[in-house]
């Protein structure tokens, strides 16, 4: 049967851009999310932002919109409706819509403090309908912002998830950079745009693991200079790994190597490097070097920290030297890489890059078609038997060859396949 659960900490806090139109999200245990690749035999998730993962040891166990609104889950709750047993939910005010009025029953399981407040001054019909977990909004006011998702579904996430868990964390939202030409977060983040709460030492020092191991995610697109000092003056207990997106910028790198004993142990870091071409990087406005990426890289490993470095394919405006300089970057990659266990760095292929609007895609297109891709994003058509094609697909195939572990969505080598 199918559960879903929509999350209320992680509303628009990361940008779809791949073909799929998630960030395929790679733990250390070499598993990975796509997007409605359902069996009748596995648990679909859908949030309201971003994704929460469950999965098994055999394979893929979860998949979710990571932008998915109101409209999105009920089209998802009635495409299989007869398939789904119990449906998680934490909700906020935000969430009161007569579009959903008719799609919930008393199989919707709802938790967080906004619910229980909604329930019991009787304003809302909608969660009338579910069960609530949890106690009372008073009881657990007073708590750490880190301990809502804990607390209300630590009982069903040590249910559903008897092996491995991966839960969210909330530490802030947004992304301080903001700037990418792919990027759309602007289009799904709040009017606090980047954020970050006032006690993340406090709030990672508090987390406990629900399974072991349990992978926490840190719910913001990138971290600071100061938040990553935060974070890492944490303690993250045995049992934990948790995961947070890194800038290469070189403010970081600073701040790393001015922090000789600064240590990455049971963090797993997402560095967003999308191109291994810095031509290609300036021209995706990344505002990080290619350079500062591959030093990064080695900063974190050489400190005891897991890497996941998030690569694009299929980019329309490729030429044959930034095809060579992504080569010769890939080896540099591979040569740190092979100094360290090889279960600690990964590549990860973030699919096809997508552009949040069509004049955007017009402009990077090269000229290319464009074409709508999933909801509100815009691919570039690139020609079958074309040079961007071949540039591109030496780059793939530079990849697939490579003994650097790559995950994510499967590299083709034909435009399209």
């Amino acid at each position: 049967m199918y559960s879903i659960v929509s999350l209320r900490e992680w509303k628009g806090n990361h940008l779809p851009f791949c073909r799929s139109a998630i960030m395929s999200f790679i733990t250390y245990m070499n598993v990975f999310i796509t997007f409605y690749n359902i069996d009748s035999d596995r648990n679909l998730f859908i949030s309201s932002g971003f994704f929460f993962v469950r999965h098994l040891f055999e394979g893929i166990d979860l998949f979710f919109s990571q932008t998915a609104t109101q409209e999105d889950i009920k089209t998802s709750i009635c495409d299989i409706n007869e398939k789904i047993d119990r449906i998680y939910c934490t909700i906020n005010y935000s969430f009161e819509a007569k579009l959903m009025q008719d799609i919930v029953d008393d199989r919707w399981v709802v938790g967080g403090p906004e619910a229980i407040e909604i329930i019991r001054e009787g304003t809302s019909v909608l969660l009338s309908k579910g069960t609530v977990i949890g106690e009372s909004f008073e009881e657990y006011h007073g708590l750490s912002p880190s301990t809502t998702f804990t607390y209300y579904f630590k009982d069903l996430v040590a249910e559903i998830n008897p092996r491995v868990v991966s839960y969210p964390c909330s530490i802030g939202s947004g992304c301080y950079w903001n700037k990418c030409s792919f990027c759309s977060f602007h289009k799904y983040s709040d009017s606090r745009g980047y954020y970050v709460k006032s006690n993340v030492t406090e709030i990672i020092n508090n987390l406990l693991p629900l399974a072991v191991p349990s992978q926490v995610h840190t719910c913001i697109s990138s971290c600071s200079p100061q938040v990553l000092e935060q974070i890492l003056a944490a303690t993250v207990k045995d049992g934990i790994i948790l995961s947070e997106f890194i800038r290469a910028d070189q403010s970081i790198l600073d701040l790393i190597h001015n922090s000789r004993q600064m240590s990455f142990k049971n963090h797993l870091a997402l560095l967003g490097i999308e191109t291994l071409s810095q031509a290609l990087s300036d021209r995706l406005n990344k505002g990080a070097s290619v350079a500062n990426y591959i030093r990064l890289v080695e900063s974190i490993l050489s400190r005891g920290g897991y890497v996941a470095l998030y690569v694009m394919t299929w980019l329309p405006f490729i030429t044959e030297e930034s095809a060579q300089e992504s080569m010769r970057n890939l080896k540099k990659i591979e040569k740190i890489a092979k100094k360290y266990p090889r279960e600690r760095f990964s590549i990860i292929n973030s699919g096809e890059v997508l552009w949040p609007t069509e004049t955007i895609a017009k402009k990077m297109g090269s000229g290319l078609p464009t074409y709508k891709s999933f909801k509100h994003l815009y691919g570039v058509k690139i020609g079958s038997g074309s040079k961007i094609e071949e540039y591109n697909r030496k780059i793939n195939q530079s990849l697939l060859n490579s003994s650097i572990p790559l995950k994510g969505d499967p590299i083709t080598l034909t435009y399209g396949s």
